[in-house]
């Protein structure tokens, strides 16, 4: 026998898993995937705005210090490329450029080498609003490029800005502002402004500024920034995925383990309520497990496990448990023994080892199978069988007895009435006579026997037989001085009965019962039970009488065995064939000086029998 075990079908959740792991770490991956391009995408923007905002301040504040040189009585002597360099020193300024609006570059920083190419610079369009963009310049570095119109007149633009409006101080044509406008090419160009070699005047040009700032310092901040978001990010998603892979791992652990314990459980319960003992040797050889119907052979109140086999095998069966090597399984060897001291019994005993997927030995099983009930049915069949061929023997010898016994009958009671009263003669005519009934009673009891099977059922409540029996026996019983009395079911359904025939085995049991409390001096009771369930009818014959030993109950249906000096043998023989015939059970429980009970179960009588 090998060792297996086996598994009850997987619900398909449980083979989906990694499939469900794989997908919701997919979709882990892009919520993960998505915070992370967020917050790189909120990084940038935050660059952006401090680089913006640094770049707008700065121009605003060049601004007002070119305006305030341009309004003061230093403003003819300074130069604006000294505030440019000034500015452009600071390390995160690349360049500082101021052109016209065709691209024209009027003046730059001398501080660094970086510089917007005129390509670049009429690429851009600048509005008196501040704004940015970033550009690869001619070195392959990326700016920063912050720029905004510059030196714009508040009423319009450029030169423009002079005619009309209101006065006032930077106002539209006040002196303020066309002082200021006119003092354009004296403070930015003192020395003359050309382009291409010819002269131009910048009061009359929309001007710009152009500020670079440095963006590696930030991008390399930055990049620390993405490095730990992502950094974060994959971090989350390891503990994410490790969460969910452990929730559905713990699912399946807990699904398998369900599983594992229903399956244990239901071989248990088979273990448990099979119909044959099972006794289960571990591989050191000591009682592992022991079902209920094993414990049920064996003597109660003793706990075998761990005990070694000789505890409760026969010698006969731990022979076959010790067999060396890889012997084959002994299937159903049958014999009488005693299993731990108990009782003899008929077993047919089964022994296999059990081996692993290995190929290990992991002990033995023995199964025991109870050969009683099995006995007692070969018992009973061939008692039928003994009955069955006793009656057809019966039924000829009675039929060949009975003419010729009628004529010796006759001839006897001729002979008396020939023979004067006391004489011998007459006597022993009257002795053949007597002997002659004697046999003849005896043939008819052969011939009752014989047809027991003749029966013509009907529906009949148990109750009113056993009352009309009774009335029948009433007067033996008053002549023994037995006591009888009735409980009967007043719910109780009836029987499919042959009335007649049935009478006559209430008839034969009772009378019995009557008899057998002949040498009682006292409790000579008689009790008649009847009642019934949703499936049969029972009555119970109880007496006081003085019982008999198990060897007598077990051969109480036998032809001519009787326990009375002057009974035939055949009452109970009769009303056992009887009872079968009905397709019904009659059985005697009985001790010595306990009395003896016989019950009797019978169909109930079903819609439309009879």
């Amino acid at each position: 026998m090998s060792l297996f075990t086996s598994s009850l079908k997987r619900p398909k959740a449980t083979y989906a898993a990694p499939w469900a792991i794989v997908g919701s770490a997919l979709i882990l991956a892009l919520a993960v995937a998505a915070m992370a391009a967020f917050n790189v995408h909120r990084e940038q923007q935050v660059t952006s705005r401090i680089l913006s905002d640094k770049g707008a301040a700065l121009i605003r504040a060049f601004e007002a210090g070119v305006r305030t040189g341009m309004m003061g009585s230093t403003g003819a002597g300074e130069r604006l490329q000294t505030l440019i360099d000034e500015t452009a020193s600071e390390s995160d300024i690349l360049f500082i450029v101021v052109a016209d609006s065709s691209g024209q570059i009027l003046s730059r920083d001398q501080v660094g080498d970086a510089s917007l190419s005129e390509a670049d610079i009429s690429s851009l369009a600048p509005t008196p609003e501040v704004q940015w963009s970033l550009l690869t310049l001619e070195d392959g570095r990326e700016a920063f490029v912050v720029y905004a119109k510059f030196l714009a007149s508040p009423g319009g633009q450029g030169g423009q800005g002079h005619q009309g409006g209101q006065g006032g101080p930077g106002g539209h044509g006040g002196p303020g502002s066309q002082g200021q406008h006119h003092r354009r090419n004296e403070y930015l160009c003192p020395d003359g402004c050309d382009y291409l070699g010819q002269p131009v005047d910048v009061n009359t040009m929309d001007l710009a500024i152009f500020m670079g700032m440095d963006i590696a310092p930030y991008s390399q901040a930055r990049a620390q920034d993405i490095q730990r978001t992502v950094l974060r990010a994959l971090v989350m998603f390891a503990l994410g995925f490790a969460a969910v892979a452990s929730l559905f791992w713990a699912h399946n652990y807990r699904s398998s383990r369900r599983e594992l314990l229903d399956a244990r459980a239901l071989a248990t319960e088979v273990v448990t309520n099979l119909p044959e003992g099972l006794i289960i040797l571990d591989r050191d050889q000591r009682v592992a497990f022991v079902n209920d119907t094993a414990q049920a052979m064996l003597p109660q109140g003793v706990d075998y496990a761990g005990k070694p086999p000789g505890a409760i095998l026969p010698p006969e069966l731990l022979a076959l448990v010790e067999r060396e090597g890889a012997a084959p399984p002994v299937l159903d060897r049958e014999m009488d023994c005693s299993l731990a001291g108990g009782d003899p019994l008929p077993l047919a005993a089964s022994v296999a080892p059990i081996i692993t997927e290995e190929g290990h030995s992991a002990g033995h099983v023995v199964i025991l199978r109870d050969l009683r009930q099995v006995r007692r049915l070969e018992h009973e069949v061939r008692r039928r069988e003994k009955l069955a061929a006793l009656g057809d023997l019966a039924a000829g010898v009675a039929h060949e007895i009975r003419n010729p016994l009628s004529s010796i009958r006759g001839y006897a009671a001729l002979f008396a009435g020939r023979f004067p009263e006391g004489s011998d003669e007459r006597q022993s005519a009257q002795l053949m006579a007597g002997e002659a009934d004697r046999l003849n009673k005896a043939v008819s009891n052969l011939l009752e026997f014989a047809r027991t099977s003749e029966i013509k059922p009907a529906p009949h409540k148990l109750a009113d037989i056993a009352d009309h029996t009774l009335r029948l026996v009433r007067q033996d019983a008053e002549q023994h001085n037995v006591t009888t009395r009735v409980d009967h079911d007043p719910n109780q359904l009836p029987a499919f009965v042959d009335g007649d025939r049935f009478t006559q085995v209430l008839l034969n049991v009772l009378l019995n019962a009557i008899q057998a409390m002949e040498s009682q001096d006292q409790d000579r009771s008689l009790v008649v039970r009847t009642t019934s369930d949703l499936e049969t009818a029972r009555i119970e014959v109880s007496d006081t009488g003085q019982g008999m030993t198990p060897e007598q109950v077990g051969r109480v249906f036998d032809p001519y065995f009787s326990t009375k000096p002057q009974g035939t043998g055949l009452g109970m023989a009769i009303t056992h064939a009887i009872v079968e015939a009905h397709a019904g059970r009659v059985e005697v429980a009985s001790e010595p000086g306990q009395g003896t009970t016989v019950a009797i179960t019978l169909p109930l009588a079903r819609e439309g029998d009879g």
